[in-house]
């Protein structure tokens, strides 16, 4: 015998005749909802039966909100910072994170490796036959707070490609590149920055890539990152292509803000 279907916040929304967006909003921003739609919303969840409570659905369904990860080791940033974004990412939709380790050696693993000492392993260098590469450049919403700062502080060819487009950088936005990188990707910035940031972003990627002996074969782009394809393919010099994201995003943001408008419907 099957076991009833839970409700859902999809089943309050039919139920009371609201979108599911103003259902999840009443549930976890009630000041935000008029106050008759509130109250019209939580009769519907007390009529299915719905827990409204994150912790409290947990004990009634007998689930934890916990998601177990096992490591390699915790001794590398890169699990490390993995693990960060994990945790700020579960949490902020009700989960905790639970990380255990088995305490991998990565030292002693290449070691072994390079030593011929692990069997069926083989050790060398990748000829130059292979398949050709491809580069795809991404547009707005890809990037996090600090995108791009590592690798102009610690890659010589990504911080000489970026550097090359400073002045452009003065000029239109009166910004340098290490601060445009440190907090102009992300939003509460201004879109002209954060589409000056893309672009920088990814043409200092395409040059450090190339700087490794990587050619593409095809380019690709979203957005401001069509820009940077273009770039990379001759179709337009770097500094102007900046200067033309620069005033594209200061168009962008000299629109009106939008809103989202609700329409209702009678069940009748």
């Amino acid at each position: 015998m099957s076991r009833p279907r839970k409700p859902r916040l999809s089943d309050i929304a039919r139920e009371c005749g609201t979108s599911l967006a103003t259902v999840s909003r009443a549930l976890s921003q009630p000041s935000l909802v008029q106050p008759e739609t509130l109250e019209r919303i939580r009769a519907a969840a007390r009529r299915l039966g719905y827990v409204p409570n994150r912790k409290a659905r947990a004990l009634v369904s007998g689930q934890s909100s916990t998601i177990g990860v096992v490591v390699p080791t915790l001794n590398s940033a890169i699990f490390s910072v993995a693990l960060q974004e994990m945790q700020r990412a579960f949490s902020a939709n009700g989960y905790q994170l639970l990380v255990a380790s088995h305490e991998y050696d990565s030292a002693a693993e290449a070691a072994a490796l390079l030593g011929g000492t692990v069997p069926g392993a083989a050790a060398g260098v990748a000829g130059s036959g292979g398949r050709p590469g491809v580069f795809l450049v991404p547009g707005q919403g890809t990037t996090a707070a600090g995108t791009g700062l590592a690798l102009y502080r610690d890659e010589p060819a990504f911080r000489a490609a970026a550097d090359a487009l400073a002045p452009v950088l003065a000029a239109e936005l009166g910004v340098g590149v290490a601060a445009l990188l440190a907090g102009g990707a992300v939003p509460p910035a201004r879109t002209d920055h954060a589409q000056a940031a893309l672009f920088v972003v990814g043409w200092g990627l395409a040059a450090l890539w190339r700087s490794w002996g990587v050619r593409p074969a095809a380019l690709a782009g979203h957005s401001v990152g069509e820009y940077v394809a273009a770039c990379l393919a001759g179709v337009f010099d770097p500094a102007a292509a900046l200067r033309l994201v620069c005033r594209r995003g200061r168009l962008m943001a000299a629109q009106p803000a939008g809103a989202i408008q609700e329409r209702r419907r009678s069940n009748g």
